[in-house]
């Protein structure tokens, strides 16, 4: 792209800019669909407490922060988590989407600070709290 934008041949560079555009944008789409399908909870400590997430198909769903948290309060969490899964539906704006599941999917890979499971059917909440 920069050689053929010194060489004047501006058209050429122009093409390869906007390869390298949509390059970079299948590349997102390649690395957020890594959590397509999947049900997170997502549990970080911070100053006064803990704060869980609930993560369905890359889609944020439910968040809660807690003084301190017990077994119970993760079991009422997903729980909770699951009843508005059920009842939702998410907004469809593919670049805003796009945008949206690649920060959760950074989030997630960073755990420096972070508890992240992946929630299914044999999934023990005492497993994640500990």
């Amino acid at each position: 792209m920069k050689e053929a934008s010194l060489l004047l041949q501006f058209e050429k560079a122009s093409f390869y800019k906007n390869t390298l555009t949509i390059l970079k944008y299948l590349c997102i789409i390649n690395k957020s669909n890594s959590l397509k399908d999947k049900k997170i909870l997502v549990g970080e400590k911070i100053d006064n407490g803990y704060k869980l997430f609930y993560i369905s198909d890359e889609n944020l769903v439910l968040k809660k922060k807690y003084p301190t948290i017990t077994i119970q309060d993760i079991e009422e969490f997903l729980d909770q988590g699951r009843t508005i899964e059920e009842r939702i539906t998410f907004y469809k704006n593919e670049k805003s989407n796009l945008d949206f599941k690649h920060i959760i999917s950074t989030e997630i890979m960073s755990k420096s600070s972070k508890s992240v499971e992946f929630v299914e059917e044999n999934f023990n909440p005492e497993l994640f709290s500990n």
